[in-house]
């Protein structure tokens, strides 16, 4: 079984209903249940600690081109449009061309909104010291997930921020996620690699 990784692009979790087949298990790191909440939907206080990023620059940044997958680097260019999208709270609009303010449209993506019984054994994984997607988002999906008798996980720790599994260097060294991904695959009888 390969294990691969899934961008917030794609925002983890709703593989668990829109492919086909479904996966065998789910892992998410950092959270996502919504993506119309205030924290995705309105400026954000994380992305404007930094220099705030011209329109200009940040639509520039993209190079003109559609794509689906890119460098998950910070430094990288195209990055300065996300950023720039997160200063202004307009990431939703801007990904789909839809306000998010209409829900129902947004509904099919939001893994929150998706869990039923048939979805796959999620295994999450959330800082509590995020300050970029809340917390809160994976214990909204951990709530919903036990609601509807889903095999999962929940394992945090005070002292993750985002992209703790790569951050560098890491403030306060975290424990290594890494781990948690094989053990949760070898608890089901699956292997972890290949």
């Amino acid at each position: 079984m390969k294990v691969f990784r899934v961008d917030t692009v794609i925002y983890k979790k709703v593989a668990g209903t829109r492919f086909q087949p479904l996966p065998r298990a789910l892992v998410s790191f950092y959270g996502y249940g919504d993506l119309t909440g205030p924290w995705y939907s309105e400026p954000s206080p994380f992305y404007n600690q930094s220099e705030a990023i011209p329109e200009q620059s940040g639509r520039a940044a993209t190079g003109g081109a559609t794509i689906s997958t890119g460098p998950m680097e910070p430094a990288s260019a195209r990055s300065e449009f996300y950023f720039y999208c997160r200063q202004q709270g307009i990431w939703p609009k801007e990904i789909s061309g839809h306000h998010p303010s209409n829900r129902d449209w947004f509904a099919p993506y939001e893994p929150l909104r998706n869990v039923s019984p048939s979805y796959p054994p999620t295994l999450l994984l959330h800082g509590e010291a995020d300050t970029d997607v809340p917390f809160e988002q994976s214990v909204l999906m951990a709530g919903e997930l036990a609601r509807h008798g889903v095999t999962h996980e929940f394992v945090s720790d005070p002292g993750w921020v985002h992209a703790f599994d790569f951050v560098t260097p890491p403030t306060p060294p975290p424990a290594v996620p890494a781990e948690f991904v094989p053990q949760f695959f070898r608890a089901r009888r699956w292997p972890s690699g290949g």
